[in-house]
């Protein structure tokens, strides 16, 4: 290649960069400036709005300092250091998304707002995260998955971090929800890689707000004549379905509330399902914070259905799912079973910030009747069933099963009285 003519091509290349390299220094500067200002906006928010006023009083201030020299002298990018700082606080219902993720990448954390269909679940099964709830012949069978497999690394994400995180398993399943056209690399144990390539949700979408969730309701008889409802979260679309269902079939000999991997919703609306179940007024709890206090009052209905009740949960059963089991173990209404919950039963709220950055952040505390704080205890059910290798291995439900043959050999729960 002749000498001059590389030169020509060199200084061409450098000219090109000098003349973007201005345009490209506004934009740090832009982003550094809108960056603070949302540090700012999520510090006084968490500040006015938390309920621990202790850790707000004495370590709240200290972070964010901490915060703003990352992102002044040390020249750190400012939303990822504010997602470090809202994750770091260390409870549920923290999440923090910067301007540029769009209306539809609102994670809804815990209840599956994504647009990919994910038909397999994860589970942590003695110290592994391990594949389960998948059918033989879905998608992600066919291109090798299996149930019991070991899974070591989603994408870039090693499964040995983070792995303590009680919300682990939510944020998991987003990635796997929302991850869309590209393939994923999914990296497990004796197999090495898979490259699974998931199908577009068309289901239609529950919204409320800032939450969305896929329409994903199971109303059904079964076996020994019991009525089985299953709904992925607590959105207005899947409580009306699942209420119509309960008053359509007031006959059923038991019924079977199906809550594993429900990522919660709107936390009113536990009462307007167990209401469906009452003839005496109690309360599910009640939530205190800052600037409220609330009771989850379940009031007595004129023709509600007394057939005994298993509520079924997992260690994926978070939030409004979680009041619910809770409330109807402790009102004596309802038999828990499966595994402990995900302890994750903080009321939030989810706000638009100034620069389009979207904030979740817990506003009160919540308080089961018997005065048992739910956050970080989750639910434990009355009748363990263990989810081990072996039962995931199998695909057969064994704690379908279970709920099935106790409510078999349980007498009505109820004896109505006018």
């Amino acid at each position: 290649m002749p000498m001059g003519w590389f030169l020509r091509l060199t200084l061409g290349v450098a000219l090109v960069w000098l003349a973007a390299a201005p345009q490209a220094q506004a934009r740090d500067r832009l982003r550094l400036k809108e960056g603070l200002i949302a540090l700012v906006e999520v510090s006084n928010r968490i500040r006015d709005h938390h309920f621990d006023r202790n850790f707000i009083e004495e370590e709240w201030p200290e972070r964010v300092e901490k915060a703003r020299r990352s992102i002044v002298a040390q020249g750190e990018d400012p939303y990822e250091v504010i997602e470090g700082l809202v994750n770091g606080i260390g409870t549920s219902h923290l999440a923090f998304y910067p301007p540029g993720h769009g209306r539809d990448d609102w994670p809804s954390p815990a209840m599956g707002g994504g647009r990919s269909k994910r038909d397999f679940s994860l589970y942590k099964v003695g110290g592994n995260l391990m594949v389960g709830a998948l059918e033989e012949g879905s998608p992600s069978w066919q291109q090798g998955l299996r149930n019991a497999m070991v899974v070591k690394s989603i994408a870039e994400w090693e499964a040995g971090e983070r792995f303590d995180r009680d919300d682990l398993i939510s944020r998991l399943h987003h990635i796997l929800e929302s991850w869309g056209e590209e393939p994923l690399l999914l990296r497990v144990k004796g197999k090495g890689s898979l490259v699974l390539n998931f199908e577009e949700d068309e289901t239609p979408m529950s919204e409320f707000g800032h939450l969305k969730a896929p329409r994903r309701v199971e109303v059904k008889r079964i076996k020994g004549d019991l009525l089985y409802l299953s709904f992925n979260c607590f959105l207005f679309d899947q409580v009306r379905e699942i209420k119509a269902g309960i008053r359509e079939n007031l006959n059923a000999k038991g019924v079977i509330i199906d809550l594993r991997g429900n990522g919660g919703g709107i936390g009113m609306l536990a009462t307007a399902i167990a209401m469906e179940f009452c003839d005496q007024d109690y309360s599910l709890g009640e939530m205190s914070g800052l600037d409220m206090h609330m009771k989850f009052p379940v009031l007595a209905q004129p023709e509600p259905c007394l057939a005994p009740v298993v509520i079924l949960v997992d260690g994926n059963s978070f939030s409004t799912s979680e009041i619910l089991a809770r409330g109807m173990q402790v009102e004596g209404r309802a038999t828990v079973m499966g595994q402990a919950t995900a302890g994750l039963a903080l009321p939030s709220v989810i706000v638009t910030l100034e620069d389009g950055s979207l904030l979740q952040y817990p506003v009160a505390s919540f308080v089961d009747a018997s005065g048992r704080v739910l956050e970080g205890r989750g639910v434990q059910p009355d009748v363990l069933v263990p989810i081990d290798a072996e039962a995931l291995k199998s695909g057969f439900d064994h704690v379908l099963e279970a709920a099935r043959l106790h409510l078999s050999r349980t007498q009505p729960a109820h004896e109505h009285v006018e």
